[in-house]
């Protein structure tokens, strides 16, 4: 039996909030930070949890993380920016600036974890260990950025503009990508 590498994610109960959206991503997201700093560091994986491994958090990152930033940059951002006081207006450029500092990192992640994919002997840990870490550091900062000062104020909008936020986040999920993703995330 396949023992994949595992990492505890909490699951947080949805309601039609992107609040709840946006931090069970959040929680996803944690997961497979863990998941990278454990494949980048673990010395005892078996192969099969390194292939395993790797495909997840390829799909993850290619395919889960771009709607999730959507969600925040077309889709929440625009809403908060009308009644946003300047600290937050500030957390949102730096929202959109360290979107593009973990895609920077996660250029860095893909060939090895491509690599690994393909021959799970071609893990190096002396390549991925740095980068993996630096993935968990920023998204610990960028995480708690969002979840301190900027979700918090998505609970100010009116009634009806949260339910079209939360219908509009949800619609980018189609029946395919919930599919794949549950087959990643499970």
């Amino acid at each position: 039996m396949l023992h994949s590498i595992r990492t505890s994610r909490e699951r947080p109960t949805l309601n039609e909030e992107p609040l709840d959206l946006l931090v069970a991503c959040h929680a996803r997201l944690r997961h497979f930070s863990a998941l990278a700093l454990a494949l980048a560091t673990r010395k005892d994986l078996e192969p099969e949890q390194i292939v395993d491994a790797s495909h997840r958090l390829l799909r993850y990152f290619k395919v889960a993380l771009p709607l999730h930033e959507a969600d925040e940059e077309q889709t929440l951002t625009p809403a908060l920016t009308a009644i946003a006081p300047p600290a937050v207006l500030t957390a949102l450029e730096r929202m959109w600036d360290q979107h593009e500092l973990l895609h920077d990192i996660l250029d860095d992640l893909f060939p090895s974890w491509e690599a690994m994919e393909r021959d799970p002997k071609s893990i190096d840990a002396s390549v991925t260990a740095p980068h993996a870490r630096r993935l968990a550091t920023v998204l610990d900062v960028h995480l708690e950025l969002e979840e301190a000062t900027i979700f918090p104020l998505s609970m100010q909008l009116p009634d009806a503009e949260r339910k079209r936020i939360f219908f509009e986040m949800r619609g980018r999920r189609t029946p395919d990508v919930m599919r794949e993703m549950k087959g990643i995330t499970t």
